[in-house]
């Protein structure tokens, strides 16, 4: 009777030699089968061939445990490998979340507009009042201005926007880009962001399938490209986004299906959190100290924190290297292309939000060509 070895079984559960026992019959001790080439050591237990072709290795003195590994997150102690929703296609699962981008980008847009109008208005009260003086006068009309009051309008002309002209992607496509009332053109922000939202949204369900993962970094994603949209048009990413976004990914780390965390651990998102905003505040400092210039802002700092807390501190080193490569590229082909000048600042936000995203769907795979091809 002949033994031979399977590279690899896949499957996301463990089984025991007993239960091994129980559904393919007796286990023969490898190594008391004398003069067979393929014996193994270490008390290894082999299943013939006729039955089935798989050598486990049970350590000395550990529980007799053939742990069925399987790619992906289940290559992570402790982290689910994938949490389907139950009853819900795949092909369901991402026309809603396609849908749902799209709408959730139209919103998008109205918080790249007024969140950074919201908080100039701020600082200028907090300004009066450390003065001790009246804040400048409002119109009646934008008093009452937040993420919800009041309607959106046009920039130019003041007309209020019907609702049937705030679907997302056709209306722009309808109104061929211009307001209804003046003719002015709308900026081709919105349907970029409505489209990339509602790109994103599919590409993750499409990546991570219909689970709890893909349920969690929709938000996730979502506020990511708001963050990268502001710090475009503003050079700022605010404390209202980046703070939420942190606590939500060391909350996350708490939670657990199926016995499993569903990005990372507690330990590795507070690790993760300290590391990144550490990492850049290092930078930060080293670099003033060196050329007594400011080379970016604390909200990257923050940033990137969220995103360790997100992701766990082990993808914070993919994370900087994708980031610090892809802001070196566009900022070399800039000066040497556009000839633009290399004293101007480049936000870097937009280039950590990717580098999030790409180590979240991508980042193992990355990780695992890095070993094959480098190491």
């Amino acid at each position: 009777m002949r033994a031979q070895t399977l590279p690899a079984i896949h499957g996301g559960e463990s089984i025991d030699g007993s239960s091994l026992m129980a559904i393919h019959g007796p286990l023969v001790a490898g190594d008391a089968r004398k003069g067979c080439p393929h014996a193994p050591s270490r008390g290894a237990l082999v299943v013939p061939v006729g039955v089935v072709d798989y050598v486990a290795v049970i350590e000395p003195r550990m529980p007799a445990t053939i742990p069925l590994r399987r790619g992906g997150n289940g290559d992570i102690p402790g982290r689910v490998a994938a949490v389907e929703i139950p009853e819900l296609s795949p092909l369901v699962a991402m026309m809603f979340a396609g849908l749902a981008g799209l709408v959730v980008g139209s919103f998008l847009n109205v918080v790249a507009h007024r969140l950074p109008i919201m908080m100039e208005r701020a600082w200028r009260q907090q300004c009066a009042d450390l003065a001790r003086q009246p804040p400048a006068a409002l119109p009646a009309a934008e008093i009452a201005f937040n993420l919800w009051m009041p309607r959106s309008a046009c920039p130019d002309c003041g007309a209020a926007i019907a609702v049937r002209h705030n679907i997302p992607l056709l209306s722009y496509a309808i109104l061929r880009g211009r307001c209804t009332q003046c003719g002015a053109g709308i900026s081709p922000r919105y349907p970029v962001v409505e489209a990339v939202g509602g790109g994103l949204s599919l590409v993750i369900v499409w990546v991570l399938g219909p689970t709890w993962q893909a349920a969690a970094a929709l938000p996730f994603a979502w506020t990511l490209l708001v963050l990268s949209v502001i710090d475009l048009e503003r050079q700022q990413l605010p404390d209202a986004l980046t703070l939420p976004l942190l606590w939500g990914g060391l909350l996350l780390s708490l939670v657990r299906v199926d016995g499993g965390v569903l990005f990372t651990d507690v330990g590795s998102s507070v690790i993760g959190a300290a590391g990144g905003y550490l990492i850049l505040w290092t930078v930060y400092h080293a670099f003033k100290l060196i050329t007594g210039k400011e080379g970016m802002g604390y909200g990257d700092f923050k940033l990137l924190a969220a995103l360790g807390a997100w992701l766990g501190w082990q993808s914070l080193p993919l994370i900087v290297l994708l980031s610090a490569a892809t802001g070196a590229i566009v900022g070399i082909a800039g000066v040497m292309l556009l000839g633009r000048s290399r004293h101007v600042p480049i936000p870097f936000g937009p280039f950590l939000a990717a580098a999030g995203l790409v180590t979240l769907l991508w980042g193992e795979a990355l990780m695992g060509r890095y070993v094959q091809w480098f190491l």
